[in-house]
Order: structure tokens, then C-alpha cells, then sequence
């Protein structure tokens, strides 16, 4: 184990100095620059010296590598790392060391030369190799990949850019399952890729996974437990024996790429590696339906069926890759072909129940709706998870084809489930009230008012309006009433009662009602009309006049309230003061024959019967039947 040297800074500087020690912890790297004074780089050391002596020991160092992977000329192809296993054996990825032509250059941690001799095994599969090295270090403890798990802390040791060994910290992000024998680790480690090959340590300090280093930077933990399956047979194929590929190219260097991007969201980087591998292998079926997944979710969707036609060529039962065609021709809007796609999937296999949910989407965007519906109700036979879901589909489209009670019956399936779902109260509530369910649907509008408050004027008021186009006035009252009991401030309330009364003819009941409209609200001149006329009703003509001129006061320029009062002058046998009043109602309107013959009357009855002549020629042409009614009067004068 490395000593501790922070209690004497000086003797520490002068041990680390004397062995050469390469040991940089990432955050310090910066702190390595030769224009640093000495103190500076004394510090420097000193924290990342005893940061490592907490975190990684000497062990772990001594057994990680960096490489570097040289072609025929000497050219760099590859830089990685390695870690022992076991004496002489040493681990990293084969898509590394699979480029060697000549010669493959090593250092240790202290920067000495390590010598490889080649390779001992491999797993494409696995993207794991075996080679051998001329160190004799037991080599780092192996641990459980299956311990992992999202959250969880790990460290990497491994070489930066410059062949340093550098350390790591970070997490797990998510376990990835690649197929049905490899997970990987998604990890949030930053680095080079470099780093590829690299020990990934728990927190117990043993490796639970070999790094691979992917193409943008992408880090996953491949599982540790691979390492066992390869064979460490003394026979090694030396280097310059060796016939070099690049992983990538191959078949399983593309699988594995293409499903470790798939798994990680990229889907581009997936696409790119996953169509090699079917150049490769064109009668993989899985794999096809992985590249054509690839193409669904990248929008290229013609691609994306033209994949899925290749399954079926092979596999021409397959229903599941039916739906999937369908599925990528909802996503284009092409709702016909999406149809033919689902019912043949239906005529391979009844039993699949998405079948008809797909089916029912489409037809609902053909509009549809009958057979949607139809579609959707075959479903939900199936009691899936999201039948209330598909419930709220089934009433909406129900309302459509003015199936109002199936409306109303899938609604209420649907709220068993989203029972605070306003908009599926209301359209409940509307279902009920179009099936001439009145009393159920007055019933869901009142608890609609106490779900939502804020709207619940609007659902008394729908109440009232139900029971009044239904000619159920007493009911209508009685919503009206209700409603004027939750909202006492509102004058709408009161003036919608107030109306119903009226319709009832129940008119000293709705005077009261209209004053406390006017009383809340001064300047609703409906409601003085509406006092006025009730007061009319009920023969008291002198508060109508006065109801009457409050309208006119709001409203001067319609004609009806100067008429009214005009009229109610009248009924009082007061024709001098209704005289104005109906000159100022024919001035306003010129051809409101009602107003001249009233006129005629009012002057008739001041014994200005020229007047009244003057009036009759003019409602000959307004109306004849008023003109011959005062021609007779006139004749009697």
C-alpha cells in the first residue's frame, strides 16, 4: 500500500519524485503545468497522492495499463487501457486490440515500458480480450456485475490522452439489457477514450465491469463475468501473427454497438451500426426488426416498412410485425393502409388484443366513429390496463354517431377509474342530457358545480336551460332556485329565475326577483324591461311606466321601451303622456306598425282625429289588416 505523506510534505514530494510516481487524480490534472512554482506542485501532488491512498491503493495501480496499438509503419490505430487478471494476463476490449498488425507499446503507472506478447483469447460477443504481458502481479480482485444497479457509485482507473493513469468517480445511470445474455452498465463517468478497457470499480474497491468507451463519448460497464468465460490457454497468437480487423466492421462489433446505442437513445449512431450487421446477416429476423424500430423512431418510416417486409418474407405469419406496419403508417397519417395492415393481423391472430386498439385509432382518424367504436369495444373485452382510457374513446366516439346512451354507459365505465377528470365529468354529464336522461344529468351537473366551482354558474345554468327547452318549467324553476342559492351574489342567477317565472307566468314572484337583478346590478336594463313588463301583468301601470323609463334612461335609442311606456300611459287612460312616448318609438323606428296605430289611437282619443287619418295612410303600406282595424274606428268618430 502507498504511505501517506501528507503529515511531512517535503519528505513526500522528494518519495513520490524518487519512484516517478504517474498518479494524477482528474480533478488536479490542470495542476500539472511546469509553470507552476514549486510549492504549487508540491500541493498539487500532496492532495491527489492522499485522495488516492482513500480511494485507490497502490494495487490497483500497479495493475492497470495504458497501450497504445501501432500499425505496419508505426502508426498509432488505438489507445487504451488493460488491468490484470491473473499473472501475465491481461484484460481490455478486443475492438481495441483486435487492430494490432506489428506490435502493441505498454506503460505502467510509473511510466515503465510493458512488453505485450499478443493474444491469448477473445469474446466478439462480449467485445472482451485476453493478452498476454510480461508482469507478474496477481492482478485485481474480480467482483459481481449483477451488484449494480442505477445509483450506484463506482470508480474507473485508467490512461488519459497522455498514458497517465488517471482516476474516475461517477455512477451508475442505468442497467441496459442488450439480449438475453448481456446487460450493460450505463455509467456518467467523463473521460477520454482512452479510458476504454479500464477497470470499473465498486465501492468495495473490486471490479464489477470492463469500460468500453464508445464513439461520442458514450461509457458503458460491460459485465465482469465475461472475463471468466474466456479461455487463458498458454498459447498466444503473437502480433505479428495476427491478422487485424476492425471490430466494428464485423458482425458482432456491429450488433453490439448498434444495440448499445439503441438501448442509450441513440438511435442514429444505432441505425448506422444495426444496417452493417444486416449487410451481414440479412436473415436475422431480430435483427431486422431492430433496424426497422431504428427507422420508426428516426421518422424514416418508408425504410421503416420496407425492413418489416423483409421479416415478413421470411416469417409471413408473423401478426406482431402486421401491427408494426400499421403502427408506422399511423405515424405517416396514412390511415387506409394502416386498416389493411391491422385486419391482417387480425385474420393471423384474433387473440391479439392490440389489434383492435390500433384498428380503432385509424378508423376514428377516417372518422369513422362507428367503427372505431366497435373496434375499441373488442378491446376493452380484453380487460387491458388502460381500459377506462379507451372507455373515454368508446364515448366519444358514441357521441359522434349520437349514440347518447352508450355514450353515457362508456363515460361512466371511464370515471370508475379518472374520477377527478373534469372534462370526462362533463362529457358524461352531456351524454346523459342528450339521451333525454334529465333527471340523471341534472344530477352530474350539480356535482360537477361542487368539483369545479369556478364553472359551476355555467352548470346550473345549462340545468335550467335542459329543463326548459324540455318543457319541464317546474324543474327548470327549481335548477334556477338552486342556483341562486350557490351564487346569491350572481344577478345572472337571480335574472334566470326571474325569467322562468315569467314564462310561468308567475309574475309577482318574478318582480321580486328582478328588483334584487337591478338591486345587484343597476345597470341591467333587461331587468327593468323585464319589471316593467311583469309589473304590466299584473295591471300595476304607473311602477311599469317607472321600470320602463329606467330602460330608456340606459337604453335611448330602442324603440320598445319608449313604447312600453307609451302602452302603459295608455292603459291609465293618460293619452296626453302617452302622446311623446309613442311619437318618439315611430321616430326611432319608422316602421313599427304597432307603435302607429297606437299613435292613431292616442290621437283619436285627444280628438285629433287628422292626425289619425295621416297615420292610416301610412299604415296602409305597413300593414294592411292594422290600417282597415283603424279605419273602422275612425269611421265611428
Amino acid at each position: 500500500m502507498v504511505k501517506n505523506h501528507a503529515a511531512d510534505s517535503n519528505e513526500g514530494f522528494n518519495k513520490i519524485s524518487h519512484k516517478k510516481m504517474m498518479i494524477i487524480k482528474k480533478e488536479e490534472v490542470i495542476m500539472s503545468k511546469r509553470k507552476l512554482s514549486l510549492g504549487l506542485i508540491l500541493l498539487a501532488l500532496c492532495i491527489s497522492f492522499t485522495f488516492l491512498q482513500g480511494a485507490v491503493s497502490e494495487q490497483v495501480l500497479e495493475n492497470v495499463f495504458s497501450f497504445t496499438v501501432l500499425g505496419p509503419n508505426k502508426e498509432t490505430l488505438a489507445k487504451g487501457t488493460g488491468f490484470l487478471v491473473a499473472k501475465q494476463i491481461l484484460v481490455t476490449n478486443y475492438h481495441l486490440i483486435s487492430q494490432a498488425v506489428n506490435k502493441v507499446e505498454g506503460l505502467n503507472y510509473k511510466g515503465k515500458k510493458v512488453k505485450f506478447d499478443g493474444i491469448i483469447s477473445f469474446d466478439k460477443n462480449f467485445n472482451l480480450a485476453l493478452c498476454k504481458v510480461n508482469q507478474k502481479k496477481l492482478g485485481l480482485k474480480l467482483g459481481n456485475f449483477g451488484s449494480l444497479q442505477a445509483g450506484k457509485k463506482v470508480t474507473v482507473v485508467g490512461s488519459n490522452e497522455s498514458g497517465d493513469i488517471v482516476e474516475f468517480n461517477g455512477e451508475v445511470k442505468d442497467i441496459h439489457e442488450i439480449n438475453s445474455s448481456l446487460s450493460v452498465a450505463e455509467l456518467t463517468i467523463s473521460g477520454p477514450q482512452t479510458l476504454s478497457g479500464a477497470p470499473v470499480l465498486d465501492e468495495s474497491g473490486v471490479v464489477v465491469g470492463v469500460l468500453m468507451v464508445l464513439e461520442g463519448g458514450r461509457k458503458v460497464a460491460l459485465p465482469v463475468d465475461g472475463i471468466g468465460q474466456l479461455s487463458q490457454s498458454s498459447v498466444v497468437k503473437k502480433f505479428k501473427q495476427w491478422k487485424a480487423e476492425k471490430y466494428f466492421d464485423t458482425l458482432e462489433g456491429s450488433l453490439l454497438a448498434g444495440r448499445i446505442y439503441k438501448a442509450v437513445g441513440e438511435s442514429g449512431r444505432a441505425q448506422i451500426h444495426l444496417e452493417n450487421a444486416v449487410k451481414l446477416n440479412p436473415s436475422d429476423v431480430e435483427l431486422l426488426l431492430q433496424l426497422a424500430e431504428i427507422y420508426s423512431e428516426q421518422r424514416n418510416f418508408e425504410s421503416a416498412i420496407s425492413t418489416y417486409e423483409k421479416v415478413l418474407q421470411q416469417q409471413p405469419d408473423r401478426d406482431d410485425v402486421y401491427l408494426k406496419i400499421g403502427n408506422v403508417y399511423l405515424n405517416m397519417m396514412k390511415w387506409n393502409e394502416a386498416i389493411a395492415a391491422f385486419q391482417k393481423a387480425y385474420e393471423l391472430n384474433q387473440q391479439n388484443e392490440k389489434t383492435y386498439l390500433y384498428m380503432g385509432q385509424a378508423y376514428e382518424e377516417l372518422r369513422q366513429f362507428d367503427k372505431a367504436a366497435e373496434a375499441y369495444e373488442k378491446y376493452v373485452s380484453f380487460n387491458p390496463e388502460d381500459k377506462a382510457e379507451v372507455e373515454k374513446r368508446i364515448g366519444l366516439c358514441k357521441m359522434e354517431i349520437e349514440d347518447f346512451q352508450g355514450a353515457a354507459k362508456a363515460f361512466a365505465e371511464a370515471l370508475k377509474k379518472f374520477t377527478q377528470d373534469l372534462d370526462l365529468h362533463e362529457n358524461y354529464a352531456q351524454a346523459l342530457l342528450k339521451a333525454k336522461m334529465y333527471d340523471e344529468a341534472a344530477q352530474k351537473y350539480y356535482e360537477l358545480a361542487q368539483l369545479n366551482p369556478e364553472r359551476a354558474e355555467i352548470y346550473f345554468n345549462t340545468v335550467v336551460r335542459m329543463y326548459d327547452e324540455a318543457k319541464m318549467p317546474e324543474k327548470a324553476v327549481e335548477a334556477a332556485q338552486k342556483m341562486v342559492e350557490a351564487k346569491p351574489q350572481s344577478d345572472t342567477a337571480h335574472y334566470n329565475l326571474g325569467y322562468l317565472y315569467v314564462r310561468l307566468k308567475r309574475f309577482k314572484e318574478a318582480v321580486d326577483v328582478f328588483k334584487k337583478v337591478i338591486e345587484l346590478r343597476p345597470d341591467n336594463d333587461y331587468a327593468y324591461y323585464n319589471l316593467g313588463y311583469c309589473y304590466n301583468q299584473i295591471k300595476n301601470y304607473r311602477e311599469a311606466i317607472k321600470a320602463f323609463q329606467k330602460f330608456t334612461e340606459i337604453n335611448p335609442d330602442d324603440p320598445n321601451g319608449w313604447f312600453n311606456i307609451g302602452i302603459n300611459y295608455m292603459m291609465l287612460k293618460n293619452f296626453g303622456a302617452a302622446l311623446e312616448p309613442l311619437k318618439k318609438t315611430v321616430e326611432l323606428k319608422q316602421d313599427f306598425s304597432v307603435a302607429w296605430y297606437n299613435l292613431a289611437i292616442t290621437y283619436l282619443n285627444l280628438n285629433d282625429r287628422y292626425s289619425a287619418i295621416d297615420i292610416l295612410e301610412k299604415l296602409k303600406t305597413l300593414d294592411p289588416s292594422l290600417a282597415q282595424r283603424l279605419r273602422d274606428i275612425i269611421s265611428r268618430y
